[in-house]
């Protein structure tokens, strides 16, 4: 009686692992971008807040550089007018100072912007994206209270 396995036996090993990475894979790509969404969560509350005491201290000035704020973020660096924190996974624009302007690029074309209003601008939280992981981001994001807007954002001049 000979030991081992047949060339078969192994085969269907093989297709199987790969049926079974074939369906991991989208779903641990997905978690992992929803667990890089909490970075952009957290990060942009921060700002939102700190904008919204710069409003109660100094309500005729708009809060629209770092050096209105009063936090300090980590992870990131800002660009030189003080307007743009970017990070290794989105960048943070408060140039507007009526909300912070969180965008994720995904590759390809594809992207997704968080939208988050400052107390000025209503607390109000919308989405928009590009692509269909753009999109998914969005609904993902509508459990967290965020409108899915068109994907023009907030109209110019807002």
């Amino acid at each position: 009686m000979q030991k081992g396995f047949t060339l078969i036996e192994l085969l269907v090993v093989v297709l199987i692992i790969g049926i079974l990475s074939a369906v991991a894979l989208p779903q641990y790509e997905s978690a992992m971008e929803r667990s890089r969404s909490t970075e952009a969560l957290t990060n942009g509350r921060t700002l939102v807040d700190s904008m919204n005491r710069a409003l109660t201290e100094r309500p005729n000035e708009s809060p629209n550089h770092k050096g209105a704020l009063d936090v300090k973020i980590g992870g990131g660096s800002w660009n030189e007018n003080g307007t743009l924190y970017t990070t290794t996974n989105f960048t943070y624009d408060i140039s507007t100072g009526e909300y912070v302007l969180i965008t994720r690029d995904l590759g390809d074309g594809e992207y997704y912007k968080l939208y988050m209003y400052n107390s000025d601008g209503g607390d109000k939280l919308e989405c928009t994206h590009a692509g269909e992981d753009g999109e998914k981001m969005c609904k993902t994001m509508q459990a967290q209270g965020f409108e899915m807007v068109n994907n023009s954002g907030p109209e110019e001049g807002d």
